[in-house]
């Protein structure tokens, strides 16, 4: 009755951002709904383009409880995203979804490019904003995965070489506290 009310949840997502709150949670419930019933990618694309384009927490919410096999579709738009030249906004948009330490996280290691893009970026960009969120990324995922991430360490110690560098020569003064936070993940994971 709601989804014909509303029409299809993908046209709607304007709805999520409504003042009447039951509008919002019958919006919210639709696209649950249609998510957990059809493993289409398309769903999951649309939300995260509708996240990027308005930095909805409604939208953000629905985009960090995503189960699996929808895993797989948000990976997908992130690393197109990353692809796209959108480091930063896929950078974040990631950070969020491992923060709330989904059971499937494990997957972004071996199952997806997107982890090698993250650490690709994180050796190449130089963007504050988005080395720094990369560097919080990594730290955050350290504890989490640790074995999943061991045989990327050399990368991993690249990364803080490569900023303990910038912050020698002064270029990078921002990320002595990044590094410093992510040595200390590292030594208590690792150590």
């Amino acid at each position: 009755m709601a989804s014909q009310q509303l029409g299809h949840p993908a046209l709607e997502f304007g709805l999520l951002e409504a003042s009447d709150l039951k509008q919002v949670e019958v919006m919210k419930a639709l696209i649950v709904d249609y998510l957990n019933s059809f493993p289409e990618s398309w769903m999951v694309h649309g939300l995260v383009d509708y996240y990027l384009q308005s930095h909805s927490d409604r939208a953000l919410s629905i985009l960090t409880s995503l189960r699996e096999p929808h895993h797989k579709h948000l990976f997908d738009k992130l690393h197109e995203y990353m692809k796209s030249g959108h480091k930063l906004e896929s950078v974040i948009l990631l950070g969020h979804v491992i923060r709330k330490q989904p059971s499937w996280l494990h997957k972004i290691i071996f199952s997806h490019p997107l982890f090698g893009s993250v650490l690709k970026c994180l050796k190449t960009d130089m963007d504050v904003l988005t080395v720094t969120n990369g560097l919080m990324l990594l730290s955050t995922m350290l504890p989490l995965v640790p074995a999943q991430i061991g045989q990327y360490l050399p990368h991993v110690f690249d990364i803080f070489c490569r900023m303990a560098c910038l912050v020698s020569k002064k270029q990078g003064k921002h990320y002595q506290t990044d590094i410093y936070m992510c040595i200390i993940y590292l030594y208590g994971t690792f150590f």
